[in-house]
Parts: structure tokens; C-alpha cells; sequence
């Protein structure tokens, strides 16, 4: 039995992000919905393209699934992003200021408040 290739399916990279997923989807739903598409083998391919989506659009079962497709087919994991290294930095430089110079300490930690709360809604809007 021949494995079922996802991504192929969807027409995205194994590096897609979810909202590419759910784009791709819905290019192929509008192309493929059998109330759109009268021909015989539309309705087999929608049934592909909802089953695809099920799979990747879910992190656990995504995940899942790139651990069977094997090691040459593995999606690389993401890479952290080092803005991390930044609040740390402005964290630990506002706590060693705010000892010696409170004015400049309360500066630094109200810039690294700023720096997580941006760090956080763009995560949120990239997921």
C-alpha cells in the first residue's frame, strides 16, 4: 500500500505554516468541491484534500505524522528566534540599574515589559 504524501496532496512545503495550509485548502476546496467540479474524480479528491487538512492543521497530529514519513522526509525542527536573548538582556540590565540608578533600572524594565508583550502578540499572530 503506498503511503499517503499530505503535503504533496495540499501542494505546500513540509515547512508551511498553518495559515499557508489553510490557504492551500481552501484554493483546492474552491477548484475540487463537487458542487463546483461535475467531473468523476472530484469528489475522491476533496475527500483527499479534507483529509490533509485534518492531519496538518492539528500541531499533534502533524507531528505525528512527520515522525512516520521517515528520516529523509522529517520535517527539520523550527528554529527559536533569539528575541528571547533580548528581554533577558534588557531584564537583567533594568534589575542591575534599578540597584545603582532606579530612574534608568524602572526605564530598562519598562522596556523590556514592552519587548515580551511584542514578543508574545507577534508569536500569536504567527501561529
Amino acid at each position: 500500500m503506498e503511503a499517503t504524501d499530505y503535503y504533496r496532496i495540499l501542494q505546500v512545503d513540509p515547512l508551511a505554516e498553518p495559515e499557508v495550509i489553510e490557504a492551500a485548502r481552501n484554493r483546492l476546496s474552491r477548484m475540487y468541491h463537487p458542487d463546483v467540479n461535475p467531473s468523476a474524480g472530484a469528489a475522491e479528491r476533496m475527500k483527499q484534500i479534507n483529509a490533509a487538512y485534518d492531519v496538518l492543521s492539528d500541531p499533534e497530529r502533524r507531528t505525528r505524522y512527520d515522525a512516520t514519513r521517515g528520516p529523509g522526509n522529517a520535517r527539520p525542527p523550527r528554529r527559536r528566534s533569539l528575541a528571547w536573548l533580548w528581554t533577558v538582556l534588557l531584564a537583567a540590565t533594568g534589575l542591575l540599574l534599578f540597584r545603582f540608578r532606579p530612574r534608568l533600572g524602572i526605564l530598562f524594565l519598562a522596556a523590556w515589559l514592552v519587548a515580551w508583550v511584542v514578543i508574545r502578540v507577534a508569536r500569536s499572530y504567527r501561529r
